[in-house]
Order: C-alpha cells, then structure tokens, then sequence
C-alpha cells in the first residue's frame, strides 16, 4: 500500500494553471491578498446603515510582481481609488423630503453638465437630474433609497447595488456606475434595473 501524500509544509509553493505562484498555506496567510487587504480602509459615510465602503490606498511596489493577483483581487501598484463624497451628496437628494433642498444636494453632488441614464429615463445637466428626482419622488412617496453593497471602484468608476423601499417592502433594485471627473463630482450615473439575467 502506498501512503497518501500528505498535506505540503507551510510555506510550500505550488503552480497553478494561470502561472501565478500561489501558497498552499495552513496556517500562514497568502502575503498577495492580505496586502490588499490590508490596503483597503473600511468606511461609513455619514447617515448610511449599509455595509462598509472600501476605499483602496496606494499598494507597495512589490505587488508588481504578481500582476495576476493584482488584477484577481482588485488591487494594482501605485494605483489610488478615494471614496468620492460626491456619491452621498447624490444619495441625499433622493432621500431628501423638502423638495426645495434637492438641488442643494444635487449642486454639491454633480457637474452642470451631468448625465443620467437608467431604463426609465436619460437626462443631461442639473436641471433635468432634479426633475427625475422629484418625478420619481412623486410617484413612490415616503420610499427610501439607499444602497446595498460596498462600492467598488477603479480609475474614476464606481459601481454599487441599490434598492428602493417603503414600509419594509423592496420597490425596486438595481446597481449603478458612476463616473466622477476630475473635481471629483459625478459626471455620469449608467442605471441597471433588478438582478443580472440569467445565462441562456
């Protein structure tokens, strides 16, 4: 009888098809993905009960070397990715009761030349933004919007889950991308509706 090979030592490294070297470890953790990890900040803007957003910090320059695993975990070299403000700004003016204030929130969110395009609707600038707003205001009074997921971002793109409810009951769902240009104010917001389809 031939003994069974047991498990490999810590530390041990073994080649996977992608030709990345990975560590089988047991005990000691794999150094790639707890530097990114690590290089993520978990943060909670104010007034929002969602999970915490992950706002990815420049990476050491190490990480080079594994650029699979960069890329496999969302992490690259010398790259950095801030939380925008401007996407709780944004947020707020969907929240926000007193018509009046919407623009408020809108004007410290978006640049005057905004585009936003979902299912329902495209607009361009400030002014058709706030009329979606209030339309959309209109027709699910009292609802709540918020968001579901931790954003996840690379250059000035960010995407998230959404939904809207009322009264504990789900209206809608869905995920954005948000575009945020170099003052850091939202410059495009492409909506999705309901869950990814299934594959045919």
């Amino acid at each position: 009888m031939t003994a069974k090979e047991g498990p490999p030592a810590t530390g041990e490294r073994r080649t996977f098809g992608i030709g990345i070297d990975r560590r089988q470890r047991f005990m000691q953790p794999d150094p790639i993905i707890s530097a990114c990890a690590v290089s993520r900040q978990q943060t909670r803007p104010l007034g929002w009960r969602g999970p915490a957003l992950s706002t990815t910090r420049r990476l050491q320059g190490w990480l080079g070397d594994h650029p699979v695993a960069a890329l496999r975990t969302g992490c690259l070299p010398g790259v950095i990715v801030t939380y925008p403000k401007s996407l709780d700004h944004m947020l707020a003016a969907w929240n926000e009761p007193d018509p009046a204030l919407v623009r408020h929130h809108l004007e410290r969110a978006a640049a005057p030349g905004v585009e936003f395009v979902d299912p329902s609707v495209a607009t361009h600038g400030i002014d058709e933004f706030e009329a979606n707003v209030h339309r959309v205001q209109g027709r699910l009074p009292g609802a709540t919007y918020s968001r579901t997921s931790g954003v996840d971002s690379h250059h000035q793109l960010h995407r998230y889950s959404w939904q809207i409810s009322r009264g504990g009951l789900v209206l809608l769902s869905g995920f954005d991308v948000t575009e945020i240009d170099e003052h850091g104010q939202v410059a495009r917001v492409l909506g999705f509706f309901g869950p990814l389809p299934d594959v045919d």
